[in-house]
């Protein structure tokens, strides 16, 4: 099943306590002028979560539920949260580092359901400090996070700065489509990748794509059901297949060298021009079973593996062939671990 095209988005986090004060009134926004996107021997386990599609809306945006602190804080555990006409303030503390979330509603036209925006929180308290604790060093990118629901703007999601905007529809259309948030959770991450310094500006979208995939709200609950990682036959080159940087990061990764991170370094650093990325790839591989090897020599690699073709498809906590033959959330979560070892995971 292939990935719906999005723009240029688990285990939850715990260690949660509430901010020792309410979140600013006033959140800092940054509008983006255009849209940006060791195999381990543990098994991942199966999510035992309930099937929330009959909560969603499924006919029309009338009579929407009633938006309520309530309803926030029930999920929520150790997140303070504050409910206003037009807005929905979070802020918590996870392993000793404060975020906050505004849910922005001065657009909302009431499509995306307040139970989905419940979903999206507990995505960004799930997905957001465990990439933050991998990569902020190294891009240092915002805690304080608005999400704009609105009914006008991009058609899908869109991200710049500490901002993010969803249309209201979206959702509504597509109700399990949450991990589009991932997507552009990540680009907050990037804070700022150029084009210009990248061997292919797809690298951009490839490691939002790359994160929504590893970081998946629910491991996947919902994602795996509807975007799918693609092979080498439809993504066939390295700034096209997001699957080709998931395994770079599960099979090459390991306890002292993160390959991801030397990628997102090269990435953020500006250091190399396109025609000069022979020599990062030798930086990123520096360390690894691949030093030595060129990109080309690594793509053959990636495409001759079985990783290449095996089916991520996965409903609703179904295992696919790739996650049960290569557990690949875990070695994420676990790469995390070794960069913040402070933060708990479930």
């Amino acid at each position: 099943m292939k990935r719906m095209q999005i723009c240029a988005v688990c285990a939850s986090v715990l260690l949660l306590t509430a901010c020792g004060s309410a979140p600013q009134s006033s959140v800092q926004e940054s509008r983006p002028e255009e849209s940006a996107a060791e195999i381990l021997t543990a098994d991942p386990a199966e999510s035992e979560l309930p099937d929330m599609q009959s909560s969603l809306p499924t006919e029309s945006a009338a009579q929407p539920s009633v938006l309520s602190k309530e309803l926030f804080t029930a999920a929520l555990e150790g997140i303070e949260v504050a409910v206003s006409s037009d807005s929905v303030t979070e802020c918590g503390t996870v392993s000793g580092q404060r975020y906050s979330l505004t849910i922005d509603l001065s657009g909302w036209a009431q499509y995306t359901s307040p139970e989905q925006m419940v979903v999206l929180s507990r995505l960004f308290w799930q997905c957001y400090p465990k990439m933050y604790a991998r990569y902020a060093d190294l891009s240092d990118p915002p805690t304080d996070v608005v999400l704009a629901i609105e009914n006008s703007g991009y058609e899908i999601a869109e991200a710049g700065g500490n901002f993010i905007h969803l249309h209201d529809k979206w959702l509504f259309d597509n109700p399990e489509d949450y991990d589009c948030i991932t997507h552009e959770l990540a680009h907050i991450i990037q804070n700022g990748w150029d084009g210009a310094y990248l061997e292919d500006s797809g690298f951009i979208e490839r490691f939002a794509d790359c994160c929504r995939y590893e970081y998946a709200l629910d491991s996947g609950y919902y994602n795996d059901g509807g975007w799918t990682l693609q092979t080498p036959e439809t993504e066939s080159s390295r700034g096209e297949s997001v699957r080709f940087f998931v395994w770079l990061d599960v099979m090459y990764s390991n306890d002292s060298t993160d390959i991801m991170r030397s990628f997102f370094d090269v990435c953020r650093n500006m250091t190399y021009t396109p025609e000069q990325w022979d020599d990062a790839w030798t930086q990123v591989f520096a360390g690894t079973a691949l030093e030595g090897k060129n990109a080309d020599e690594v793509w053959a690699m990636f495409a001759a593996s079985d990783f290449a073709n095996l089916s991520s498809y996965g409903m609703h906590g179904e295992i696919s062939d790739l996650l049960r033959t290569y557990p690949v959330r875990t070695a994420a979560d676990n790469l995390t671990l070794r960069q913040h070892p402070r933060m708990q995971m479930q």
